[in-house]
């Protein structure tokens, strides 16, 4: 899907404001910021950047709130791109204070613990995002499977309990239903 015929689709469905988040890279944000201002939808600049900690990948969804913190996603994907290793999740609250980060449950850095039910070692994960993010959420899955509800409410409790804030993510591979058998395919 173009970037346009994404912007298009969410104007349809009647968005007001939409995010492109590349893992990585900050390539499309020019026509994506054009095709926003050419359909009249508010454009939100973000990045996925992967992280690592103790050698473990964290995808972290980063949302620029300004020009600030669009330099600081500039930033941090020059480092993405221009090192051999990911870039180390450290506890530098200045590189990240204008960016708003979402860390996936479902498909990510968190969902060992939900999976398992570990109390005490997603507390010891949310403990470390909140000493990186000052302004975070944890991504919680749309899936509707029984298991994933039940992970949800459960989840919820312990991240609000943390002082944290919790959002949906739903996960999406095409724009429209007749679009699955490709995707199907393709993937």
């Amino acid at each position: 899907m173009s970037i346009e015929q994404l912007v298009i689709t969410a104007k349809k469905r009647g968005f007001s404001a939409i995010t492109l988040s590349d893992l990585n890279t900050l390539f499309g944000v020019p026509e994506f910021i054009k095709q926003c201002k050419k359909h009249d939808i508010k454009p939100l600049i973000g990045c996925v950047i992967d992280f690592e900690y103790q050698q473990q990948s964290v995808p972290v969804i980063l949302i620029a709130k300004n020009q600030k913190g669009y330099q600081q996603l500039i930033l941090q994907s020059t480092l993405a791109n221009h090192t051999k290793t990911k870039v180390a999740l450290s506890e530098s609250r200045n590189d990240y204070d204008q960016l708003i980060a979402i860390v996936l449950s479902e498909g990510g850095w968190l969902e060992g613990e939900f999976i398992q039910n570990d109390q005490k070692a997603l507390y010891d994960k949310l403990d470390i995002l909140k000493s990186v993010f000052s302004d975070i959420y944890i991504g919680l899955s749309t899936n509707e499977s029984p298991f994933w509800k039940q992970l949800n409410l459960w989840a919820k409790r312990l991240i609000t309990s943390k002082g944290l804030r919790t959002v949906a993510v739903p996960k999406v591979y095409y724009a429209d239903e007749e679009d699955y058998e490709a995707y199907r395919i393709v993937r």
